[in-house]
């Protein structure tokens, strides 16, 4: 079954199973477990349905506890942890069979006045001068079987990736350099209900797609090198965080600009900055990961 925008939509249409208390699926993807961004998504969907409409979701820390399994029904229980003038917190526990797989706070507010400011949008050639994930990774031998069903989402590279993949990941004592960045265009492949809610959950969902990768661009691995990245590393998200600035429309282009600034013990630091095709910003996005290179099977 293709995990399109259908599908993602089906995904975040919870049902309700009690009081605070919902009951949720899961995508068919290609993945060894379930897929966090589908997690963070559906957390967003569970608190929002407990909070006041007068306020918008503008926060929220996960936590992957487990790797959860697609075929499993999801139990997303929410506990009301504080309702003030301006704010309300939300507690989202995420269970499979009575394990719990995700928990994850949430922020809600109500807007009020106050200075702004934000980072300028990169300057990168427009989505629609440029080459799908797909395509751009064929030269490096495709998007690999982990990208199977990703249908719900449309992904460009404002820059292809640069030489050839590396033979294979360094050595323990390599140390490369933080800091540098990479950029990708990403959308809901299809329109989408008006609810600002689900957009906001969507954003979520596509906070998580890509993140990864930005901890391997300083060992010579680029977005378009998906598939070594797959067959040559190992990566699992431990914690996320995400900081919503604007009410974003998550099928209109949003620009990812992806950094990852230290990587020690195997645990990598990885950062996004999003905005939207007219410079408006989106969201901040942090999340820590074990990322490690594959063990050599034994000749």
């Amino acid at each position: 079954m293709n995990h399109d925008v259908a599908d993602l939509l089906g995904v975040l249409d919870l049902d309700p199973a009690g009081p605070d208390r919902f009951c949720g699926r899961s995508a068919s993807l290609a993945l060894p477990q379930l897929f966090g961004g589908q997690l963070l998504a559906q957390a967003v969907v569970a608190a929002g349905r407990t909070t006041e409409p007068d306020r918008s979701t503008v926060s929220l820390h996960a936590s992957f506890l487990r790797p959860g399994r697609p075929e499993v029904p999801l139990d997303l229980a929410v506990e009301r942890v504080r309702d003030g003038r301006l704010l309300s917190t939300r507690e989202v526990r995420i269970r499979q069979g009575g394990a719990e797989v995700c928990r994850v706070v949430t922020t809600a507010a109500v807007d009020g006045a106050g200075p702004g400011h934000a980072p300028p949008l990169p300057d990168v050639r427009p989505p629609g001068e440029l080459p799908d994930l797909a395509t751009a990774s064929v030269p490096h031998g495709g998007l690999g079987p982990v990208w199977a069903g990703f249908d719900a989402v449309e992904v460009r590279l404002p820059a292809l990736p640069p030489g050839g993949v590396p033979p294979q990941p360094p050595g323990p004592d390599v140390v490369g350099v933080g800091g540098g960045t990479s950029t990708a265009w990403m959308r809901a492949a299809g329109p989408l209900p008006q609810d600002p809610l689900l957009h906001r959950a969507v954003v979520a969902y596509l906070s998580d797609l890509l993140l990864i990768s930005a901890a391997v661009q300083p060992h010579g691995y680029h977005l378009g090198h998906e598939r070594a990245f797959d067959e040559q590393w190992t990566a699992v998200s431990l914690d996320h965080a995400m900081w919503w600035h604007t009410q974003p429309r998550a099928d209109a282009w949003l620009l990812f600009e992806l950094a990852s600034p230290a990587s020690v013990g195997g645990r990598a630091l990885v950062t996004a900055q999003v905005w939207a095709q007219d410079g408006t910003p989106v969201a901040g996005v942090a999340q820590q990961a074990l990322v490690a290179p594959r063990l050599a099977s034994p000749a």
